[in-house]
């Protein structure tokens, strides 16, 4: 999230193991539109359906411009259990962030 006026531009880097491959996604923060909010999952570069599940990976971000703190929360977990089906969440991480 951009914490002063003017404008940020920044870039995030998807670094992964397995079948995903290593991928940037770029945007830009503005007074108008002062955050921005990805879920990996659906992140470009990101294979579609299933092979995510492989996805293990970091994200980073890096902006210039305009000051920006980072938040990041994790929290997600798919598998299967024969008494109740596909069983999401438990897991949880969170992540600050602050660029100077």
């Amino acid at each position: 999230m951009k914490v002063e006026s003017g404008n940020a531009s920044c870039t995030a880097s998807y670094s992964a193991s397995g079948p995903i491959a290593a991928f940037t996604e770029n945007f830009n923060l503005t007074d108008a539109v002062p955050s921005f909010s990805r879920f990996a999952h659906n992140a470009p570069g990101m294979l579609a359906g299933i092979a995510n599940d492989n996805y293990n990976g970091a994200v980073t971000i890096t902006c210039t411009g305009a000051k920006v703190i980072g938040i990041a929360n994790l929290s997600y977990r798919f598998d299967y259990d024969n008494r109740y089906g596909n069983i999401t969440g438990d897991s949880f991480t969170t992540a600050r962030g602050i660029n100077k």
